[in-house]
């Protein structure tokens, strides 16, 4: 967080956006939580709230944390910049009014990110790369 905050400072003196990549987000605040000092009582939930607070806009691959199969998203501060991504939308995907995701893929994105930001669910989720990666029994063979 510390490097983000740096970095915050820069942007801002040099008047350059941050636009933040969130596809890991979760995996992130994780890492965060466990080794940064002054973070290990916060929750993931209010260390990716933080991160959120130095940036100007994020774009997430929702297939990745938020472990569904379609979609993601583009956020912004700014509504210039809202209008700008909107209007460049009908060059790749036609008019921002022909549909986009189904009701059902908005709703499991929105239940996954929330369920990502669960402390136990990253722990489980990089304990079991943890395991794998110490248990020694575990022997590769190729054919």
């Amino acid at each position: 967080m510390e490097n983000l905050k740096l970095l915050r400072n820069y942007t801002k003196k040099h008047k350059i956006r941050i636009i933040h990549d969130m596809t890991r987000v979760a995996e992130n605040a994780y890492f965060i939580q466990q080794r940064e000092k002054g973070y290990d009582q916060k929750t993931i939930k209010d260390i990716v709230k933080e991160i959120c607070t130095y940036t100007d806009g994020a774009t997430m691959s929702a297939k990745k944390d938020a472990l569904v199969n379609i979609g993601g998203f583009l956020a912004t501060n700014e509504w210039d910049i809202y209008e700008e991504a909107r209007n460049l939308v009908v060059v790749y995907e036609g008019l921002h009014t022909y549909g986009g995701l189904a009701g059902r893929d908005m709703e499991a994105i929105a239940i996954g990110i929330e369920e990502s930001l669960d402390d136990f669910h990253q722990h489980a989720r990089v304990g079991q790369v943890q395991y794998l990666g110490k248990n020694d029994r575990i022997q590769h063979t190729y054919s």
